[in-house]
């Protein structure tokens, strides 16, 4: 509607999902993007236009509209929505799903300033070293995430373990 107020096209769409449902990696928001990335390019429209429109569908949509056109690293403030594009940091991680869900909507009712993580992402940016940037590593929803879900707790000391043991 916003590109073709008088559309008399139809377009199908179908999305196949191979995120878990509420694993915490924008799986629904990066089909969301997708479905925005792949209407730009049928209709010749530049994928930034439509930035205020990926806002409007979720906090997580405007950094995978980015992430699927080429650019793959922001600081994200605000909700998330404001991003600024950053050069990646080059690091191996381990992406860990418990099997279970974990709400978002959830997560984030639950979250209290007391729950922000001490350091600043800018501190983390201008780190010159990987073992510099790892004093500036966190997760505002870590706490809420264990408050809500005593798996996660769980979870997330097995995997701090492991890797101290590392």
């Amino acid at each position: 509607e916003k590109f073709h107020a008088n559309i008399k096209d139809i377009v199908k769409i179908e999305v196949g999902k191979n995120i878990p449902v509420a694993a915490g990696l924008a799986g629904g928001s990066a089909d969301g993007a997708a479905v925005i990335t792949g209407l730009c390019r049928l209709w010749h429209i530049d994928w930034r236009e439509c930035m205020d429109l990926a806002k409007m569908l979720g906090s997580d949509v405007p950094f995978s509209l980015l992430s699927q056109n080429g650019f793959f690293a922001a600081l994200a403030t605000g909700t998330g929505t404001d991003l600024e594009i950053v050069s990646p940091t080059d690091a191996k991680v381990i992406i860990y799903n418990g099997g279970y869900p974990v709400s978002t909507k959830e997560v984030y009712e639950n979250w209290t300033e007391k729950d922000s993580h001490p350091s600043s992402c800018k501190d983390f940016l201008n780190a010159s070293s990987l073992a510099e940037k790892t004093k500036y590593m966190g997760n505002d929803l870590d706490f809420p995430a264990c408050r809500c879900f005593e798996k996660v707790s769980t979870d997330l000391n097995l995997l701090k373990s492991l890797a101290d043991n590392a």
